[in-house]
């Protein structure tokens, strides 16, 4: 409502508008901040992680490992768990391949 009051016309890209391909990702670490409901849900790109019933409600840091292939998940600096990873082909082509 109040975005409504405040006349908010969102800006959307054209019709056939499509993402640029980003090619190579070099192995590296690659950083998401993502909140957990109470389904335990983590959210990377589409799939998801079941997580432990402890961080219901709160923000965690998922790295995505690129050269081992992995998701880590943090609570702080605390390392809470991690799953076999491989970036799915629409965020990086390459990543069937290796």
């Amino acid at each position: 409502q109040v975005v409504r009051e405040a006349g908010f016309v969102p800006i959307l890209p054209p019709q056939r508008f499509t993402l640029p391909s980003i090619g190579y990702i070099p192995d590296g670490t690659i950083s998401l901040l993502r909140f957990i409901r109470s389904d335990r849900k983590l959210d990377i790109f589409g799939e998801h992680f079941e997580l432990p019933k402890a961080l219901i409600y709160t923000y965690v840091r998922a790295k995505i490992i690129t050269g081992l292939h992995q998701i880590q998940v943090y609570s702080g600096d605390e390392l809470i768990i991690s799953f076999p990873y491989q970036l799915p082909a629409c965020i990086y082509p390459g990543s069937q391949n290796g």
